[in-house]
């Protein structure tokens, strides 16, 4: 849907953002305006999530470790290689469009990719993106990774992730996920 910056109204930014939580990029890709746009528009217009949204949804959540990342942030001389490293699910999210409603998050040597659990063919465009993760990391890099996918309340914008399924996939990436491997939490 391509509309112009100026016919951006309150009602379709609360719609977009406060009921379908869509994040400033989500909505400026969508409208094809930039991220700035929206973030100002929003702004200006005082559409804010605080009152309007609930705090968790129910969401499909990938979450990864890029293995022996760690020690390449301790090695001065490698920082080029590392900012390829942490860039690599970004582009990845670019290249697709058909990862768009997915949401990325990265901190230190760990991934957070979520999508709603309602959106259509959910659990298919997950597994697609994990998978395709995987294989850029190893074959491109000879990095590999290790991670849990569960399903639960969670919180998860363009600044914070929580809620219950993030501390889930964090225990079981940690004690059950010990080799380079991505289990599924069993519902």
């Amino acid at each position: 849907m391509n509309v112009s910056w100026n016919e951006i109204t309150k009602e379709m930014l609360f719609h977009y953002y406060c009921e379908k939580l869509m994040s400033d990029q989500e909505i400026a890709t969508l409208f094809g305006v930039t991220r700035s746009q929206v973030s100002y528009k929003r702004r200006y217009l005082k559409v804010s999530r605080k009152e309007n949204a609930p705090v968790y949804q129910d969401r499909i959540l990938g979450c990864l470790r890029v293995l022996g990342l760690s020690r390449l942030m301790w090695d001065p001389e490698r920082h080029n290689d590392l900012n390829t490293l942490l860039h690599v699910p970004f582009q990845c999210y670019k290249a697709h469009p058909e990862y768009r409603p997915i949401r990325i998050s990265s901190f230190g040597n760990q991934l957070a990719c979520s999508i709603e659990l309602s959106y259509p063919d959910s659990f298919d465009k997950m597994h697609r993106l994990l998978s395709m993760l995987m294989q850029e990391y190893l074959g491109h890099y000879g990095y590999m990774l290790r991670g849990a996918v569960t399903i639960g309340r969670l919180y998860h914008d363009e600044r914070l992730i929580c809620g219950p399924a993030f501390i889930k996939a964090q225990q079981l990436e940690k004690n059950l996920a010990r080799y380079p491997r991505i289990i599924l939490k069993a519902q």
